[in-house]
């Protein structure tokens, strides 16, 4: 109803990421996929557009959709979202059986957040444990 009455409005896409959560939350993909897909596509606010295209990827991930949630990923992000985005790249390449390319992800992530400081420590060590797992 909201994205009907209010069409792009960054009130609008709020409420789809907020539906899509609950949506994902309760297991059903698909229809959390619309929601983001809608927020990703037609959402007026460009910040929330990379916030929906990162949960998205992380949806067709779930999905197995492996080439989709990499495509999702392509363009690159602005800076505030660039080792999220590394993150789950990662992910998405360790699941392809990429492990070259995953370890370069997520090196590229902890750089990221070795960048952004103390704040960032605790998902940057969570990355540095996916790398770890992935062997030299």
């Amino acid at each position: 109803r909201l994205v009907g009455e209010h069409g792009g409005s960054v009130s609008a896409q709020l409420g789809a990421l907020l539906s899509a959560a609950m949506q994902f939350e309760a297991g059903d993909l698909v229809n959390a996929r619309a929601q983001l897909e809608w927020a990703a596509e037609k959402g007026s606010d460009p910040a929330l557009r990379e916030l929906a295209r990162l949960r998205l990827a992380a949806v067709l991930l779930q999905q197995g959709e492996l080439d989709a949630a990499l495509a999702r990923l392509q363009a690159a992000p602005s800076a505030a979202y660039k080792a999220r985005f590394d993150d789950l790249r990662g992910d998405v390449l360790a699941a392809q059986g990429k492990a070259a390319e995953a370890r370069a992800a997520y090196q590229a992530a902890i750089d990221a957040l070795t960048a952004a400081g103390d704040d960032a420590v605790t998902l940057r060590e969570v990355v540095r444990v996916k790398l770890e797992s992935l062997g030299a």
